[in-house]
């Protein structure tokens, strides 16, 4: 009796991932253009940018950063309430959801790190159009510890018989070999080397995709425009003259030293530059990169940087190490985040240009939400 309903229980099972196969098949045939976007940095501004720009059809968007968000044709957001760890399921609810919604276009960003899981959302989802937005060295814990490494585990899920859009210049020609083993074509949009700008990169993708998808350039950007939130980072006047730059999406070494030149040049005139890197205990090879990128700057320059998060102790350990001098290191405490522009002047922060880097969850939340409210008072 317990054989033969084990036998039937996997029967049903089986019977059910097939009936599941043949449904998912339907409802990717469903939808005129499929596009995921996947990458190192900017995955999330990438796909918010598609979404606009394709909005004159009806279009439904996802973003799985540290709010996950279903954005629904009329632009409005939806949070995605989870329970427990992200899942590849997810994706596959939201392909249901773009067919009961009957919209012509599906964008999504590859809401996985592992390679394998990578692969299966391309398997699944079937992509007309897949974007890299760029490769850089993050995520040692999950897609390899050296950056070749990373970068193969994100070509492997190239998906087959598709349009690969990529900002990625060192590792195009891999990207372009991987491509043409799964028959598919790559478009670069890569920047010259005088205009490295990853606004301007992200922008210069989307409108890519959007042009594959049958949009006209000038189309796009007016819908692109019409959004209501900048797609460029936000600043914030800070009393004694100084700057906030919020870059705490900017998670990578090589990003920030981008985004540094790019706002030290901008604000030559502030004489000092402060840092709060945000740490994440969960990513301990990001702290330690950081580390290493902070201790090589310009010491005469940085005046000082400020260690929020819950991988503080870790980073300013490897940061003295390193050699970087304690009487610059500053960690925050909870008060700190309540009013942030009073503690920046109690610490002499005046006339400085204040870049925040690393992470956006947790304390970066805390901190950006002060800095608007306090803007409200």
């Amino acid at each position: 009796m317990s054989l033969f309903f084990l036998i039937a229980v996997i029967f049903f099972i089986l019977l059910f991932l097939v009936f599941e196969t043949i449904m998912t098949s339907g409802r990717v045939a469903f939808l005129r253009h499929r596009i995921i976007v996947n990458g190192t940095r900017g995955k999330s501004s990438v796909t918010e940018l598609i979404h606009s720009g394709l909005s004159s059809e009806p279009t439904l968007g996802k973003i799985t950063g540290v709010i996950p968000q279903l954005i629904y044709p009329d632009g409005t957001h939806s949070i995605i309430r989870r329970k427990g760890r992200a899942r590849v399921q997810e994706q596959i609810r939201t392909l249901r959801t773009a067919v009961k919604l009957r919209v012509n276009n599906l964008v999504m960003e590859c809401m996985s790190l592992n390679p394998e899981l990578q692969k299966l959302e391309t398997r699944v989802i079937k992509p007309t159009v897949y974007v890299i937005t760029n490769i850089r060295n993050d995520h040692f814990e999950v897609m390899g510890k050296t950056l070749p490494e990373q970068a193969e585990s994100i070509c492997e899920a190239i998906p087959a018989n598709s349009i690969v859009v990529t900002g990625e210049k060192d590792f195009l020609p891999l990207i372009e070999s991987k491509a043409k083993l799964k028959n598919s074509k790559v478009i670069s949009v890569a920047l010259t080397e005088d205009d490295m700008d990853f606004v301007k990169l992200n922008l210069a993708i989307a409108l890519k995709v959007c042009w594959l998808c049958g949009i006209d350039k000038s189309d796009a950007i007016e819908r692109i425009n019409q959004k209501k939130e900048p797609i460029s980072p936000c600043i914030y006047e800070l009393p004694g003259d100084s700057k906030f730059i919020d870059g705490f999406a900017v998670n990578d070494t090589p990003s920030a030293g981008q985004f540094l030149q790019k706002f030290r040049a901008q604000y030559a005139n502030l004489k000092k530059l402060v840092i709060v890197l945000n740490t994440r205990n969960d990513r301990p090879f990001r702290s330690l990169e950081f580390a290493r990128w902070i201790n090589s700057l310009e010491n005469e320059f940085l005046h000082s940087v400020i260690l929020a998060g819950d991988h503080t102790g870790y980073t300013e350990r490897k940061l003295i190490k390193l050699g970087f001098s304690p009487k610059k290191i500053k960690v925050w405490r909870k008060k700190d985040f309540n009013f942030p522009e009073d503690t920046f002047l109690k610490a002499g922060f005046d006339e400085s240009l204040i870049i925040g880097i690393g992470n956006i969850a947790g304390d970066g939340f805390k901190f950006l939400n002060s800095l608007k409210r306090n803007r409200e008072l």
